[in-house]
């Protein structure tokens, strides 16, 4: 209640988050985080062309059903010549579903890696299920075999950038749009009693490439207005 009463407090703990864990760390009211609607995501099939829209997810979302739309419609057409991963707007939230909602356009292995000055730990797909970021999450569907698009704008942070490293250095992906928003990191949550909650950054995004991402944007491999063309070379129109 002090920080409420007291610009100063208030300025004295923002400071020292700041310090703590970077811009990608703050307080927020956990009653507003639980009202907020975020938006679902949706699969459509049109010309040989899958386009997965994948939104913000809360951890208090149904992210089982979220991961089930993603993954069971990817792979409902296994005559598609080639995926679209729509992360523009998407500004985070659980990882885990998303990256298992993704899975089938993703090989086994290590996805992603967070370090911290306490070591190195590992994001890691098997089959469609995801465990290491985000909340562990299994669906079902298998795997699809296609070229993947990923789209990216200003407004795409935090787990929508490390959904955007599980792509990066994998063949037959490009990304496309505009630069991200710059807080590709990890935090840990931490819940008070007085309806606020501390999210506290604790390690940067590594890639499977080995680059390691914080606070800077990712750019894209190509504008959003090349994209269609990219597409046509794979779909053979």
């Amino acid at each position: 209640e002090a920080f409420k009463e007291d610009p100063t407090n208030a300025e004295l703990l923002v400071a020292a988050i700041d310090a703590a864990g970077g811009k990608h760390s703050k307080v927020f009211n956990t009653e507003k985080e639980k009202a907020i609607d975020n938006a679902e995501p949706s699969v459509s099939f049109e010309d040989g062309i899958l386009r997965a829209t994948v939104p913000s997810i809360g951890r208090h979302d149904d992210g089982q059903a979220y991961a089930d739309t993603l993954a069971q419609g990817l792979t409902a057409h296994p005559e598609a010549c080639a995926a679209v991963v729509d992360l523009r707007g998407n500004d985070g939230g659980d990882m885990g579903p998303m990256y298992a909602g993704l899975s089938p356009l993703l090989p086994d292995g290590t996805a992603l890696s967070f370090v911290s000055r306490m070591g190195t730990s590992d994001v890691v797909i098997d089959g469609n299920s995801v465990t290491g970021g985000g909340t562990p999450t299994t669906t079902s569907g298998g795997k699809l075999e296609v070229p993947v698009a990923v789209i990216a704008d200003d407004e795409t942070a935090s787990s929508a950038e490390a959904t955007l490293l599980a792509f990066r250095g994998l063949d037959n992906v490009r990304t496309f749009g505009e630069p991200t928003a710059g807080y590709a990191s990890a935090n840990v949550v931490l819940d008070y009693p007085d309806g606020r909650s501390l999210m506290l950054t604790t390690a940067k995004d590594k890639a499977r490439t080995g680059e390691e991402f914080a606070e800077d944007p990712i750019a894209p491999d190509a504008p959003e207005f090349e994209l269609d063309s990219w597409l046509a070379s794979r779909c053979g129109s």
